[in-house]
This record gives C-alpha cells, structure tokens and sequence, in this order.
C-alpha cells in the first residue's frame, strides 16, 4: 500500500504566495506596469485594468441587463421554433459573455489596493453570484432547456452539465414540492 504524505506547509505556503503574484501581475494591481509587455494597440482595448469609484457596479448592471433580455429572448422563441442552437448554444453563450464582462471586476474585491475599487469588487462578486443562482432558479429557462434534444457527445455533455445545475437548484420538482422546499 503506498503511503500518501501530506503537502507540507512551507510548500502550501509558496504556492498561496506565488498565486497571489500572479493574480496581481496580471489583474494590473501592483505598481510599477510594465509597458513592453502591453500588446500593440492595447489602448483601444475597453479593459485598463484601473477602474475608477462606480465604474465595476455600472459594468456589472450592464451584463446584467443585457444577460436578463438575452435570457428572455430565448423563454420567448415559439416550441416549433426552439432548436438546440437557438436554445442551449445562446444560453451558454449569454452566460459565459456575462461570466467574461463580470470576472475581472469581481476580482478586484481580492487583489485591488484602493478600498473603494476593491469593495466595488467584493459587491459585484456578490451581484454576480445572486444573478447566477437566479437564472438556474427559473423554471420557464427550465423547460425551455429541457426540452431539447442533443446532436452529439459534445452537446450532451453541455446538457447534462446545464440540466444538472438547474436541477441542483430544485427545479425537477413538481411545483407544489419546490413551494414547499423553498417555504
């Protein structure tokens, strides 16, 4: 039988440190930038990596609203016109543009040495999480979702993983048990 022996702690230590760096090199939080790593052209990039006080809640509300009109348009599309691009591929996509445009500020709540940059974060990450759970809490998106056939492993792969989080939250349940589990 082979021994398994715990990481020690000077190991641990190191790799929590080394990650920290890395978080902060690359989120922009340290001083000292280091202008010859910049890609050309990054000054037409709408990320700077300095945000100022209002900016993290304004982005944050804009994916919101933008994921939430996207989410509807998918409820909305007629059952004989649903299809799995149009239902589950949109889905994916509306929620990774949202994941994409809300990381980066959500991280600034852990790594951002302004207090008020870095509160803005730790709110948005909070908003975020809300949002999240509010999506695959929606029994209409549900249904929607459910109905529909993969194509490939791929797209079965994506279903179950989808379908399962929106189970995780209940929705498989006959609605008077889901009243009765949320009550």
């Amino acid at each position: 039988m082979k021994i398994i022996r715990p990481v020690s702690a000077i190991y641990y230590i190191a790799g929590v440190l080394a990650l920290a760096l890395i978080l902060s090199l690359s989120t922009g939080c340290l001083p000292g930038q280091y202008p010859a790593a910049s890609p050309v052209g990054s000054e037409n990039l709408p990320y700077t990596g300095n945000y100022t006080p209002g900016e993290i809640p304004r982005i944050c509300e804009n994916a919101t609203e933008t994921a939430n009109a996207s989410l509807a348009a998918i409820v909305a599309i007629p059952p004989e016109k649903r299809t799995f691009d149009n239902t589950f591929v949109a889905f994916d996509r509306i929620m990774t543009d949202y994941a994409d445009a809300t990381f980066t500020p959500s991280l600034r709540g852990y790594v951002f040495p302004d207090p008020v940059i870095a509160n803005e974060g730790m709110e948005a990450e909070e908003s975020t999480t809300i949002f999240s759970d509010s999506v695959y809490s929606r029994k209409d998106l549900y249904e929607v979702l459910k109905s529909q056939v993969p194509r490939n492993t791929d797209e079965s792969r994506l279903y179950n993983v989808t379908i399962q989080e929106f189970e995780h939250n209940g929705l498989m349940l006959p609605q008077e048990e889901l009243m009765r589990s949320l009550a």
